[in-house]
């Protein structure tokens, strides 16, 4: 994609918040408050599967995201991708200082490999954390903190290693 069609898709993003600053606020909201949300569910998960269930569960549902969460991060530093803001000339929505490690997006990974926790203990939890997840992939791209490839990318990352984490080995 030629840098001007970037920079001109992305400053539509930013004309259209302005024009709707309600938009921005659920937004920046939402963008804040997911991640910790997300990590209680998570953390009651574990619980839940500590007092309740068996002990290779709670191996598991610890394991898994841990393992996956390991290889992304240093896969993110061998790649040492840039970030939209570092390569165009845009002001994203979302101010970070980070220049560079945005492929894959570790936020999406994460969220992704909690989701794939939850629908290995309960479908319908998980099919709504994955709804979650796909949403803030999005969020991460508006932003203009990641590139689609990069939520992508660890989408896809995420979904194979709770597959194979939890539904295969």
């Amino acid at each position: 994609m030629m840098i001007r069609d970037y920079k001109y898709r992305y400053d539509k993003v930013g004309i259209y918040f302005k024009k709707h600053p309600a938009v921005l606020k659920i937004f920046f909201f939402l963008y804040k408050c997911l991640p910790p949300a997300i990590a209680l569910i998570y953390l009651f998960l574990l619980i839940y599967s500590f007092l309740f269930m068996d002990f290779l569960v709670f191996i598991r549902i610890s394991a898994v995201p841990a393992v996956t969460f390991i290889c992304v991060t240093i896969l993110r530093k061998v790649i040492n991708s840039s970030r939209p803001y570092t390569l165009y000339d845009i002001k994203p929505l979302i101010k970070k200082d980070k220049p560079s490690e945005s492929f894959p997006s570790r936020h999406t990974v994460s969220v992704t490999i909690i989701a794939m926790s939850c629908l290995y203990i309960n479908t319908g939890l998980g099919i709504v954390m994955l709804v979650i997840s796909v949403l803030m992939a999005a969020m991460r791209v508006i932003a203009g903190v990641h590139f689609a490839k990069d939520v992508i990318a660890a989408l896809i990352i995420a979904i194979v290693c709770g597959i194979v984490g939890f539904f295969i080995i």
